[in-house]
């Protein structure tokens, strides 16, 4: 799977999304660019493909897969550490919730004022659904 990266050195921790959609494809990841960034971190950390930022360097690197697609039937990609799994939906979804149980627990439960909002005008309680007459 190609993944050009951006082509600005101010955007480092900037990715696409694309990444995370082909760790689930559990497709080789090639990665182009001139500067490092998140991608290279993610890259190096997990064993999904390399970054390159050069037209040789890209060459050697399809002929390899190539090779191995030759060999085997299908493109080597082994999550042997694991490290996948932490980028995966469910594994961020568990780990928000988490963050928010933290939260909850520390700051206690929520009392009816924390969910007034401060709406300086009735055009804006209309607005919103915070009329105090619901007849408006």
């Amino acid at each position: 799977m190609f993944l050009p990266k951006w082509n600005d050195p101010l955007e480092s921790g900037v990715t696409s999304t694309k990444l995370f959609e082909y760790m689930a494809a559990q497709r080789p990841v090639l990665a182009t660019g001139p500067y490092r960034n998140i991608v290279d971190e993610i890259l190096e950390e997990t064993p999904i493909g390399v970054s390159l930022p050069d037209v040789s360097s890209i060459a050697s690197q399809l002929l390899t897969w190539y090779q191995e697609y030759k060999e085997t039937g299908f493109g080597k990609y082994q999550d042997t550490t694991g490290k996948i799994r932490q980028y995966s939906h469910r594994h961020m979804a568990e780990r928000f919730a988490s963050i928010l149980d933290e939260l909850v627990e520390k700051r206690g439960p929520l009392s009816s004022d924390d969910l007034t909002l401060p709406f300086s005008s009735p055009a804006q309680k209309k607005t919103y659904g915070c009329a105090d007459n619901a007849t408006d």
